[in-house]
């Protein structure tokens, strides 16, 4: 076998082996799951950790952590250990993803906070002085941030070498170092909020992609919404919302009362960029969790994340993901009365707001020397009713992007506008940009890579893009 195509396969053909140990992976520093063995290819280092159990653990946990749910370094395998040597159930209880918020970048982060015995590995992170626990409030989904004082206990003392934040127990047990493991950031504004990680992929990180299952959700992952999702919910929180007597023709999905069908736990990002169970987990949070129809996330909001995908691909871009506004529709009520749409419980008190928009920016540096990025911002309305004549966010459409525009409002009504300096203040998705920091990406016209001169147009790459496009949707028939 070729060695490149056997180190993919060692890489990206994972086995979820553990619910309850956290992975992660000392040579890549990210979060993963136990490749596959196979000749004389070996498994790389791992540190695992396990929520707290021990009477030291819980007390550091609820007096010392950050977010209360942190977890602690049980293991360390050796680098090119045996797979059949690596057992990962064995922690009493799961591991949970938590938030902190940074204040560098006013982002709220959602992750694991690892404490790993101190000189057994090497890691660094000087950050732990700029994050803060985050504390949900009851009524809300707003959150606020407060900080904890690491050495109210009095069990542990506090301080920072050249590489870590480090807790020594007073009875001299041993000594922590703290390490935050990233998944995702998410910018919150009045506008809405957005994934502050842009993803750029390269060669091996398309074909991960590739081998995913688009269809992957967050209820496969057995995470609880207190009922939120629930029909019986659902149908509470709909009853009121007009629906036009068309929609009822044919066999509709009344579940939840109706037409539309119901809302869906969707995740901000799609599972299929995260690599890890563990990192799929963190980023099915309550915080990066959206309410979407289930026509729409089925329908037109799964065709643009698999276009990108064939985009990214070829044209080596980013992406930022993020909502926009509250979803507003009409009630029965008659006189066009409309009302703010969220999911709530009167049992937890809590309400999800429904965004109104959803929406992908990508990105693609300039092929000009000192010229400015392509951008185009991919529009998905989250309303079955909306108006393709009244409701569109931009009167001039990008082309090239044909194969995803759409005007079938029940699978999401969906466009390409340029990003605009208006539509970027809608949206907060660049800071500082200007209407002339930008040029609009038309997929039909992409500049070949010439420094000098104005460069010609390249006809075939949106071309190519539509084939690959194509077979995705092959392979993951709707």
């Amino acid at each position: 076998m070729n060695p490149l195509i056997f180190s993919i396969l060692c890489v990206f053909v994972t086995e979820v082996r553990s619910k309850k140990a956290l992975l992660f992976n000392l040579k890549t520093r990210a979060l993963d799951d136990v490749c596959h063995e196979n000749g004389d290819k070996k498994c790389p280092s791992y540190l695992t950790a396990c929520p707290a159990s021990t009477p030291q653990e819980k007390q550091f946990n609820e007096n010392i952590s950050l977010s209360k749910h942190c977890v602690f370094s049980r293991l360390i395998y050796a680098e090119n250990e045996s797979e059949r040597n690596i057992i990962l159930n064995f922690c009493e209880n799961p591991f949970e993803p938590v938030m902190l918020y940074d204040l560098r970048h006013d982002d709220y982060e959602i992750g694991y906070e690892l404490y790993f015995e101190d000189g057994k590995i090497s890691m660094t992170d000087k950050t732990y002085q700029y994050y803060k626990s985050v504390i949900r409030k009851k009524s809300k989904s707003e959150i606020k941030n407060e900080t904890i004082s690491a050495n109210a206990s009095g069990f542990v003392i506090s301080y920072e070498d050249e590489k870590n934040v480090k807790f020594n127990f007073t009875d001299g047990s041993r000594t922590l170092a703290f390490y935050w493991i990233k998944v995702l950031s998410i910018k919150c504004s009045k506008q809405g909020k957005r994934s502050n990680s842009h993803f750029s992929y390269s060669y091996l990180d398309y074909l991960y992609l590739s081998s995913q299952n688009p269809t992957d959700e967050c209820a496969n992952y057995g995470l609880s919404d207190d009922n939120v999702y629930s029909k019986e919910n659902q149908k509470k929180c709909l009853k009121d919302i007009s629906a036009p007597p068309a929609l009822f023709e044919g066999n509709p999905d009344l579940s939840c009362g109706q037409p539309y069908g119901c809302f869906v736990r969707s995740p901000m990002i799609p599972l299929w960029h995260f690599k890890s169970s563990a990192a799929r987990i963190a980023s099915c949070s309550h915080m990066s969790s959206i309410p979407v129809w289930k026509s729409i996330a089925d329908g037109n909001l799964r065709r643009v994340d698999l276009f990108l995908i064939a985009a990214c691909q070829h044209l080596d871009g980013d992406v930022i993901f993020g909502v926009s506004g509250v979803l507003k529709m009409k009630t029965s009520t008659g006189n066009n009365v409309t009302r703010k749409m969220s999911l709530s419980t009167s049992k937890h008190n809590r309400a999800i707001t429904i965004p109104g928009i959803l929406y992908r920016i990508f990105r693609i540096n300039s092929r000009k020397q000192d010229g400015d990025p392509h951008v185009a911002a991919i529009i998905i309305h989250n309303d079955p009713a909306a108006d393709p004549k009244t409701d569109t966010l931009c009167s001039e459409t990008l082309s090239g992007w044909y194969k995803i525009d759409n005007d079938d409002v029940k699978t999401g009504l969906t466009y390409v506008c340029p990003m605009t300096f208006e539509l970027n203040k809608k949206f907060g998705a660049y800071d500082g940009i200007t209407m002339y920091d930008i040029e609009p990406l038309n997929l039909d016209a992409i500049p070949y890579y010439y420094s000098y001169t104005y460069p010609s147009v390249d006809e075939n790459e949106a071309e190519t893009i539509n084939s690959y496009f194509e077979n995705l949707l092959k392979r993951y028939s709707e």
